[in-house]
């Protein structure tokens, strides 16, 4: 199966677009937490052949789908959630689409994902949380068992968020979670694998799942066990986003 590509560069990082041949009037938003996930002329979607297959069954399903390598380790930076509204009027002017996107969040990117919908809930259709980290502090707890490792991450938040390394452990300490100052929730389905090891189920998706239900929300939960590849993915992401296309 060929694709429609095209690469673009804003602010010095680069996206990419893949369009479908036949548009569905849908478009999903990929944010992913991969240094150099996309590249002048390759991605992490085009250089791992179960994530290609991935994409591809989303084209055929009529998904125009953009995803940006948005300063690499981000961890939810205001920077990151700033350029991915940014990005997604780009595309939205470009491409004939529905106002409103489903997010595909991987990792740490679930933290830009949590700031875009309490910043602009109107805007999401659904979410897709691929292994999310969903408590930056838990994640921030576990590597302190391993200093080097801690000592990797300060440096990464404080630059992410542009401040010193002192102040970044100190603002670790404080509330991260966007959706305790959220009221309006989009439709999330989780799908995490139980031998996930970076962001493990019981400290992420778990307590999160349970504080969905307190609030009445709409989250749904997978679990996958070791060895289940990305393509894996591809029916209950597409079960899930065309069952809340209803609505347009």
């Amino acid at each position: 199966m060929s694709v429609d590509e095209t690469f673009f560069k804003i602010e010095n990082q680069w996206n990419l677009l893949f369009f479908p041949r036949q548009p569905n009037g849908f478009a999903v938003f990929i944010i992913g937490d991969h240094p150099k996930s996309v590249e002048e002329s390759s991605s992490i979607w085009h250089q791992h052949p179960e994530r290609f297959l991935f994409i591809q069954a989303l084209i055929k399903k009529g998904y125009t789908i953009f995803t940006s390598e948005l300063f690499g380790r981000h961890w939810g930076s205001k920077r990151a959630v700033d350029y991915s509204e940014q990005l997604y009027h780009l595309v939205y002017k470009r491409a004939l689409l529905n106002k409103k996107i489903h997010l595909i969040a991987e990792g740490s990117g679930a933290l830009v994902s949590q700031s875009i919908i309490k910043r602009r809930p109107e805007l999401i259709r659904s979410v897709l949380y691929i292994n999310p980290c969903l408590d930056l502090l838990a994640f921030a707890k576990q590597e302190e068992h391993n200093k080097l490792y801690y000592k990797r991450f300060i440096r990464e938040f404080a630059q992410a968020h542009s401040m010193e390394e002192d102040a970044a452990a100190l603002s670790l300490s404080l509330d991260q979670n966007e959706f305790n100052r959220t009221t309006q929730y989009p439709p999330i389905h989780i799908i995490h694998d139980v031998l996930h090891k970076r962001f493990p189920f019981d400290q992420h998706s778990r307590p999160f799942t349970l504080e969905a239900q307190d609030k009445e929300m709409q989250v749904t939960l997978s679990l996958h066990g070791g060895g289940k590849t990305f393509s894996s993915y591809i029916d209950p992401a597409c079960r899930f986003f065309k069952k809340h296309e209803t609505n347009l």
